[in-house]
């Protein structure tokens, strides 16, 4: 240990009882990560190094967005959308509307797919409302509790 690495030493054991963040800069070869990893050693902690240099990015060290691939979510919401809309409605009767809920799915169109699942639960509230209605003319009493799973 010769006199400038003890000052490193001393200067980075200090701003870590203050619980302070340390950067060390300087040219290669100067001890930077042995006198780090030295000191961790010595207080037995862990030791996370990185090497940055002039092309490092902030992405490298805080990570970025990765790009999904919207068929995987989409597909398993399309999954989803074909169970609740088969006990809703007739599969027969709406054979068309299903194969362009299939269509716009498959083909990636998202906006599309969303427009018509929402227009689908739409159509699901109204035809439960007017069965609620035909009760009510019915002099039926019953209560109806409805559950409607946001998807």
């Amino acid at each position: 240990m010769h006199k400038p690495a003890v000052l490193l030493l001393s200067r980075i054991a200090a701003a870590l009882s203050l619980s302070e963040p340390v950067i060390l800069t300087g040219e290669t070869g100067t001890g930077k990560t042995s006198a780090v990893t030295h000191l961790a050693g010595l207080l037995r902690r862990p030791l996370v190094s990185l090497n940055l240099s002039h092309q490092t990015e902030s992405s490298d060290l805080l990570g970025g967005f990765k790009p999904i691939d919207a068929r995987i979510p989409g597909a398993a919401l399309q999954q989803r959308f074909l169970e609740l809309f088969g006990v809703t409605f007739s599969r027969r009767k709406n054979e068309k509307f299903e194969g362009e809920v299939r269509k716009a799915v498959g083909e990636g169109r998202w906006k599309r797919a969303v427009g018509l699942w929402r227009e689908s639960g739409r159509m699901a509230v109204e035809r439960i409302r007017g069965k609620g209605k035909e009760k009510e003319k019915a002099g039926d009493d019953s209560r109806w509790v409805f559950f409607l799973a946001g998807v």
